[in-house]
């Protein structure tokens, strides 16, 4: 819901510019210390700094005056995540969580959303990419008229940062996310490709790497948001991959995400989460509604049982006991279901100047392709919970990023031997190209128990 009349010193440029345009990071620091400025439930805090020297701020919400993150970790409401621009150049989500505060925090439209939530918004996580600003950023993304760039100023993509957290400003977030702790989070996106009928896509995790209350919880919360968001005229698919691109009766599939991705590393957390994947055919001011709808929709299953959604994320914290078996990793299971795709046809047509066949859809013509969808999961990798693992002290690089995830060590005192698991690697094969600055392996592993000495 965009207001007809908003504050005039809380207008967007995308608002004044009919949502051709979107504006740069300084509106949006203005913005937030507009909005604090003028009501006491709101707060900016500093989080860190970019390497560029952008300072990186998070708006805090709540309908106690003076919210603060200490506040918010002890308090009985469900506190709400919302992360934008980790790519700088799907950047709606920046401009719709900032309508969503003004409305929740100022001219009243959503202060029911206020009155049982706390919210945390970050209006744009890669500030220095978001300054790369440009009108062929995204050279197929339709609007807004220039955005920023995918990867930071280092030539680092933060949504395949979360685990490893090589970026400064990915360690800026996870240190915020882990004082926090928040109970449910959303990373916004627009997609890369395909064409369809639909505004937005979303990935609403429930893989097996979740406690098991937490997977029915977001099984239940996906139906119930594209319930919702349909119903708010936006409609709504889960984030799909083809099978075929040319050919969507052949099917979709949804994917499990690693940690390298931000709702993958989230559901590490053991908490509720949500990728929103807007439609890049789509105009801008579409994918604005459609990023709020979705952000207004989850926080009403939220509403509709806060307590629950405490009980569930506070019973997830309890670690695993030694010689329980941990997912880590999930797959696609076989088993699909079916799926009416709502499609365009297909007018497929050979290039003059190539002569290759290009794909292409006529919007004008929207049909329903019958269809099949794999969503459902099984595990791919688990591992039994030791009691510990013992690391070298000299691997200080290692122990500062376990550090870093919440993760609690202690310092051996004196040299003990112990009965453990040691790990052998066999058949390493390294990649012939490096990743995001680091160069992967894929191997195999043999546990040996030992006697070993854990020196001091």
């Amino acid at each position: 819901m965009l207001p007809l009349s908003p504050p005039d010193d809380l207008t967007l440029k995308c608002e004044r510019t009919g949502f051709v345009e979107t504006g740069r990071y300084e509106e949006a620091v203005a913005f937030c210390r507009t909005l604090a400025k003028r009501t006491k439930k709101a707060r900016v805090i500093e989080y860190g700094k970019s390497p560029e020297g952008r300072p990186m701020i998070a708006l805090l919400l709540s309908d106690e005056d003076g919210p603060t993150i200490e506040k918010m970790r002890k308090s009985k409401k469900p506190v709400v995540f919302v992360q934008n621009g980790i790519h700088s150049g799907e950047i709606e989500g920046k401009d719709a969580s900032l309508i969503l505060a003004r409305e929740m925090a100022i001219t009243g439209e959503r202060k029911e959303l206020l009155k049982g939530l706390d919210w945390v918004i970050i209006p744009i996580f890669s500030v220095d990419a978001h300054e790369r600003f440009g009108p062929y950023n995204r050279i197929n993304q339709n609007g807004p008229k220039e955005m920023g760039w995918r990867v930071t100023s280092q030539n680092l993509n933060l949504n395949r940062d979360w685990i490893k957290a090589d970026a400064g400003e990915m360690r800026h977030q996870i240190d915020l996310v882990q004082r926090l702790r928040p109970d449910f989070l959303f990373d916004n996106h627009t997609t890369d490709g395909s064409d369809h009928q639909y505004p937005l896509t979303v990935s609403v995790p429930w893989w097996p790497e979740l406690p098991g209350a937490t997977a029915d919880f977001q099984r239940d919360l996906y139906e119930r948001v594209v319930a919702g968001c349909e119903k708010d005229g936006v409609l709504t698919a889960p984030y799909f991959g083809l099978n075929d691109a040319e050919h969507p009766e052949k099917g979709l599939s949804v994917d499990a995400f690693g940690p390298r991705y931000s709702h993958g590393y989230w559901t590490w957390l053991n908490r509720p989460s949500m990728l929103v994947e807007t439609h890049v055919l789509k105009d801008y001011r579409t994918r604005v509604v459609a990023t709020e709808t979705a952000i207004v929709e989850v926080a009403r299953v939220l509403l509709r049982d806060p307590a629950k959604v405490k009980a569930m994320n506070r019973a997830a914290d309890v670690p695993p006991k030694p010689g329980e078996t941990v997912v880590l990793s999930s797959k696609l299971s076989d088993r699909s279901d079916p799926f009416t795709f709502k499609a365009y046809v297909p007018d497929f047509y050979d290039s003059e100047i190539s002569g290759s066949r290009i794909s292409r859809w006529d919007r004008t013509k929207p049909i329903d392709v019958a269809s099949n969808i794999r969503w459902r999961y099984e595990p791919a990798v688990s591992v039994t919970a030791p009691r510990a693992y013992v690391i070298p002290k000299q691997w200080t690089d290692v122990l500062d990023r376990l550090r870093l995830h919440g993760i609690r060590t202690d310092v051996v005192r004196k040299a003990t031997s112990i009965k453990a698991t040691s790990f052998r690697f066999s058949e390493v094969r390294f990649s012939t190209a490096p990743f995001e600055g680091r160069t992967t392996a894929s191997f195999k592993t043999e546990s040996i128990p030992m006697e070993r000495t854990v020196p001091v």
